[in-house]
């Protein structure tokens, strides 16, 4: 069993419920981008909130390699809407 399979996933991208672990599977199969990861997610796509996010777990993915992904902790704000 996979560190990232042993915790409760997080919802990355909320446009497309995106959790982290499909991004960082999407790392550890050679996406490099937030382009990448919205070609094989659609995370990313739409209105950009993620985009910080997934590259931070690309990054955390490339650095670590496969096989050694560890379990961070994400922070994660959320802005309340502002609608009119």
């Amino acid at each position: 069993m996979s560190l990232c399979s042993s915790r409760v996933a997080v919802i990355i991208c909320h446009c497309h419920a995106v959790t982290d672990r499909a991004i960082r599977t999407c790392a550890l199969e050679g996406a490099r981008s937030i382009e990448d990861v919205g070609e094989c997610t659609g995370a990313g796509t739409n209105c950009g909130g993620c985009h910080s996010a997934i590259t931070d777990i690309v990054r955390d993915c490339r650095a670590e390699g496969p096989g050694e992904v560890a379990v961070r902790r994400l922070t994660v704000i959320v802005e309340p809407s502002r609608a009119a």
